[in-house]
């Protein structure tokens, strides 16, 4: 506790928080725990206060936070704090840039109007931040003694939730026709699904790519296959030797090649996950649209790098040796434009949907991730989370 914070002045606690949770998901362990509990109490009111600009200069930190403050333990605490709104970061304040393969130009004016914000979405934002800040202040002291439940808390976290579903609902009007087109393909029923088995067979003869899993096509309320599209997922070859950070034991430091014609710096948090010297010449799986920095004084593109946990033990997440450098990872039915950077909040629900399945391949919301030369894999692990 005392590494991050002086209670009194817990937003001193920020840039040490900021630096930690850049390679973890949580406080502790790989899941929410009370310490995570703990400091989003502490930290409440200093995010509610926080500038766009602030929040956007402490990602990481804003990242964990949206993320706890939607977990359902909290909506059984007596004195839960107010859900605060964090609206979408502009892209423009980011400044690294993946490469993209070349579009036609209708796909590129597609891709323009998904950038700008629903305006009834942009409204909701705005209306619901001063009735979250205001409530902070009232209740941040109960929230951190807070231990029984109550069905006025129960109600009031109902209530939020609605609130946000309609905000995310406006925000996928302006992709009304590709959606519906996408709802109708997810429900197509048993014969649809028999026509599009024979031309998979009567498409793949004479490839050495093997088949994809069989299984049902999850839609979400607009009709796409979750939001993974929002993902840039490179296939990416490790080409040097990796080394340890010089003042953080879990990170390693090397070069990768993501088909964007030279190297880029990676830090990633794989010492708990294959040995330092295994690492050169592995066949990756890269989330490259992530805001580039460094990590204390280390130059890193931002990228992220898959790996599978299971029961304290982890597995890298594997592309097919002959796959293409470069090459976007696809998820059958989920087709759709990267975000130029993903935002916290989408970045936290796509994580979650993110599994091995029994055959150890990498699945989001039961689709196959799949390369040129076949789907992502791990050792051994089955039913495995997947982190980044």
């Amino acid at each position: 506790m005392s590494t991050f914070f002086n209670t009194s002045k817990p937003e001193e606690a920020l840039p040490n928080l900021d630096a930690h949770l850049l390679f973890n998901s949580y406080i502790v362990g790989s899941h929410v725990t009370a310490a995570d509990i703990l400091f989003y109490s502490l930290l409440h009111p200093v995010v509610v206060r926080l500038s766009d600009q602030d929040r956007t200069a402490r990602g990481n930190v804003i990242r964990w936070f949206d993320h706890v403050q939607y977990q359902p333990v909290l909506s059984s605490l007596k004195g839960r704090l107010p859900v605060v709104s964090i609206p979408l970061a502009p892209s423009k304040l980011f400044s690294y840039v993946p490469p993209k393969a070349s579009a036609s130009p209708a796909a590129s004016s597609g891709a323009e109007n998904k950038s700008k914000p629903a305006p009834a979405a942009a409204a909701g934002e705005s209306k619901r931040k001063p009735a979250a800040a205001a409530k902070s202040e009232d209740k941040s002291s109960g929230a951190a003694a807070a231990a029984t439940a109550t069905t006025a808390a129960e109600s009031k976290s109902d209530g939020e939730a609605k609130t946000t579903q309609k905000a995310e609902k406006g925000k996928g009007k302006q992709e009304g026709k590709a959606a519906q087109e996408k709802g109708k393909q997810a429900a197509g029923g048993e014969k649809q699904q028999k026509q599009d088995k024979g031309k998979d067979k009567g498409g793949n003869k004479g490839s050495a790519a093997p088949a994809e899993t069989k299984s049902a096509v999850p839609a979400t309320s607009d009709g796409k296959v979750g939001p993974v599209y929002r993902l840039d997922l490179r296939v990416a070859k490790v080409v040097s030797d990796a080394s340890k950070h010089p003042t953080k034991d879990n990170l390693y430091v090397y070069q990768a090649d993501i088909g964007s014609g030279k190297p880029v710096p990676v830090v990633s948090s794989l010492a708990d996950v294959l040995p330092m010297s295994d690492l050169k010449g592995k066949m990756v799986a890269l989330i490259v649209n992530q805001k580039e920095g460094s990590v204390d004084g280390v130059a890193t593109c931002g990228a992220r790098v898959l790996y599978a946990t299971l029961a304290g033990k982890k597995e890298l997440v594997e592309a097919p040796a002959d796959a293409k450098v470069g090459e976007k990872i696809q998820f059958k039915g989920a087709e759709g434009e990267p975000d130029a950077v993903v935002n916290n909040k989408h970045f936290t629900s796509i994580q979650k949907d993110f599994k091995t399945a029994d055959n150890s391949r990498v699945q989001h919301s039961g689709i196959d991730a799949m390369t040129s030369a076949g789907p992502l894999t791990v050792k051994s692990l089955k039913g495995a989370s997947v982190a980044f």
